[in-house]
């Protein structure tokens, strides 16, 4: 009837053992703090100004899941307020799976430690590289209206092992659309530097 008492603020019980507890009409206390309530279709989870909430598993089974059938998200609004994702255990990863894709926005992204991307990899703005690039592949192909190379000389058939230009010959070919191709090359058999038509 919303009229009757058990204990008080100032008379308490001891210990209350039952099979289920309702207090308030949606919303459980715990002193004075609302840790937990509804709003419609919502659960909400409650601390006051200054607290935190903290959820913990120990053992090898502890895990923890968020599983929901719709958007999960994880946002901070205070200044300053990261938001970490993080493993520390031996031998832990930390992965980040999608059915479709995975997408990062940010004014400024930064990956440190040794990266490995697999798959085809498309950037649509400038790329700036600080530092040395190694490309592995059996092609590997530039399509730009200008390449400029700031290197005064440009090596031809580098890693070569062997003794001279074992291919027979090394240089440079220029494509002329549907007339033939030139090419300006070096033969090792006689050790000429030859130019003219493919």
């Amino acid at each position: 009837t919303n009229v009757s008492n058990i204990g008080s603020p100032t008379q308490r019980f001891d210990n209350i053992y039952v099979n289920e507890a309702h207090l308030s009409v949606n919303t459980l206390y715990l002193g004075d703090t609302p840790i937990l309530g509804t709003n419609n279709n919502v659960i909400n989870i409650h601390a006051d100004p200054g607290q935190a909430i903290h959820m913990q598993t120990s053992g090898a089974a502890g895990t923890m899941a968020f599983v929901s059938n719709a958007q999960v998200s994880l946002q901070s609004t205070g200044n300053n307020a990261d938001v970490i994702v993080q493993s520390n255990g031996t031998g832990s990863q930390t992965r980040i799976l999608s059915g479709t894709s995975v997408e990062v926005n940010a004014p400024a992204i930064s990956f440190t430690g040794n990266t490995t991307m697999t798959g085809t990899t498309t950037n649509t703005g400038d790329l700036v590289v600080n530092g040395n690039v190694t490309i592995t592949g059996s092609q590997a192909t530039v399509n730009a209206a200008e390449l400029t190379v700031k290197d005064n000389i440009v090596i031809v058939n580098a890693g070569e092992t062997a003794i001279g230009v074992t291919a027979g010959t090394a240089g440079i070919q220029f494509a002329r659309g549907k007339l033939s191709s030139y090419q300006l090359v070096f033969k090792e058999s006689d050790q000429s530097l030859q130019f003219g038509q493919v």
